[in-house]
Formats: C-alpha cells, sequence, structure tokens
C-alpha cells in the first residue's frame, strides 16, 4: 500500500480539499458571511467523509484489481496462501489506507484551523464520537467496494461499479434526508395558522425512509457533516458493522468459488 502512487495521491488529495476549505472558509469569516468563526471548525472536521468514499472506490478498483491484472493473486493461491486470508489482508489494507486518507484531512484542517479559528463549540468526546461515527461510514463503503473488486477481474468494471454505487446511494440519500426534514404542521401565509404539510411522510413510508436514513453509510455522512442528525447514531455503528460483515463473508463466499485459472 504504501508503494502505491495512488495512496499517495489520495494522501496529497485530501490534503488539498482540507487547505482549500479552510481557506475558502477564512474568507467568507472575514468578508463577514457564513457561521460564527468559532463554529466553522466544528462542521470542517466532519466534511469530506463523502470525498473520501468516491476517492476509496478508484484507489480500491486499482489496487485490489491490480492482483487480477497482474497474476499476482494466482501466484498467493499457488504459494499456499488460503483464499480468505487474501480477501482479508485486501480489505485491512484498503480500511488502513481510508483510514489514513481521513485521518490527513483531519489533521490538515485541526492544526491550522485550531489557529484561524481558535476553538471549537462542541466537546473533544463529541468531536472523537462524530470522528469515529464518520470513519466508520467510509469503511462500510471501502468493505462494499472490496467485495466488488474481489469478485470482479476487470479494474474497470469494478471502478465503475463502485462509483456507481457510491453516487446512486449519494442521490437517494439527499432526497431521504430532505423529505424527512419535512415538518408535519406548517404557518398557512394566509392564515397564520398551524395546517398539516402536504409534503410530510407518515406511516409505513416514512419508517421506511428512516430505516434507509439510519443504515446507509452516505445517509450517516451527510447527516454527520450538516449537523442535523435526524437519525439515531448508536444504529449507525450496529448498521455499518453489519454492512461490513455481510460484505466480508458473502465475498469471501463468492470468492472461494470463483475459478482463477
Amino acid at each position: 500500500m504504501f508503494k502505491n502512487n495512488l495512496f499517495w495521491g489520495g494522501i496529497l488529495f485530501m490534503f488539498f480539499v482540507a487547505a482549500l476549505e479552510l481557506v475558502s472558509s477564512k474568507i467568507e469569516a472575514l468578508s463577514g458571511g457564513g457561521s460564527a468563526a468559532s463554529s466553522v471548525l466544528d462542521s470542517l472536521l466532519y466534511d469530506g467523509a463523502l470525498r473520501l468514499s468516491v476517492v476509496m472506490a478508484v484507489f480500491v478498483s486499482v489496487f485490489v484489481g491490480t492482483d487480477y491484472s497482474d497474476g499476482t493473486i494466482r501466484n498467493k493461491i499457488t504459494l499456499g496462501h488460503h483464499r480468505g486470508s487474501i480477501f482479508f489482508a485486501n480489505l485491512i489494507a484498503c480500511v488502513s489506507a481510508a483510514v489514513l486518507m481521513q485521518a490527513t484531512h483531519l489533521f490538515s484542517l485541526f492544526v491550522p484551523g485550531w489557529f484561524l479559528f481558535h476553538d471549537l463549540t462542541v466537546t473533544t468526546n463529541e468531536v472523537i464520537s462524530l470522528i469515529l461515527l464518520d470513519m466508520l461510514a467510509v469503511n462500510a463503503f471501502t468493505a462494499i467496494y472490496v467485495a466488488v473488486c474481489m469478485i470482479s477481474r476487470s479494474n474497470s468494471t469494478s471502478a465503475i461499479v463502485s462509483l456507481l454505487f457510491v453516487f446512486s446511494v449519494s442521490l437517494l440519500s439527499l432526497i431521504l434526508f430532505q423529505e424527512l426534514l419535512q415538518p408535519e404542521y406548517v404557518t398557512d401565509s394566509a392564515s397564520a395558522e398551524f395546517v398539516r404539510n402536504p409534503y410530510y411522510i407518515g406511516g409505513i413510508k416514512r419508517t421506511l425512509f428512516a430505516f434507509l436514513n439510519d443504515a446507509l453509510p452516505s445517509s450517516q455522512i451527510m447527516q454527520l457533516e450538516s449537523g442535523q442528525v435526524i437519525g439515531h447514531t448508536e444504529r449507525f455503528v450496529i448498521y455499518d458493522l453489519a454492512i461490513m460483515a455481510f460484505m466480508t463473508v458473502g465475498g469471501i463466499f463468492v470468492f472461494q468459488r470463483e475459478d482463477l485459472k
């Protein structure tokens, strides 16, 4: 992983994203726009996870796919390595890459951001909890990408499937988030009385939307980045771990039956 140019490209990308966010936020603060300076750093720390999810879709596809394109994976099996061990090794390497890229983004934001914006408005425990939730959501995406890439032998196919997946679930999450934010009652402009909001969803549909909003990693990231958590954060952990376990077990099951000749 440390010898992979794409990994270092991802590290540099997350560094430059952090620098760009800091510069643009400072310019906005100096111009009098945006939120108070003391709350800027709060929002920036949880920003970037969706971008990283897209970066990881490309990284995993190339990093894992190289084993197929170079024939390395057949050599590993010939030397006696178990297929499950090969799968886990790739998963651990890719999860490590995601954590290091996210750590780069956070460190590049926090150190200069502390001097630019002076303080955080949330407690240290809250910051750590939200960062870990963000990181877990990215790793859930990573586990999905690894499973796709271990099953597919084509780098391009894996990359396309992974990118289409992250973009499609992100779009779905945006729709879910906007729908669930609709209040049940709104003020009528004519009578100034509270009336039922026609766009409010309830019943089984709301239950389904709320479940997806808690379960999808992209929905979790959107809630954390927006600062409007309308789900249950304790369920985020359960769903992310379930996704990682399911994709790992399912991926190994299919990979065990792959004909690599």
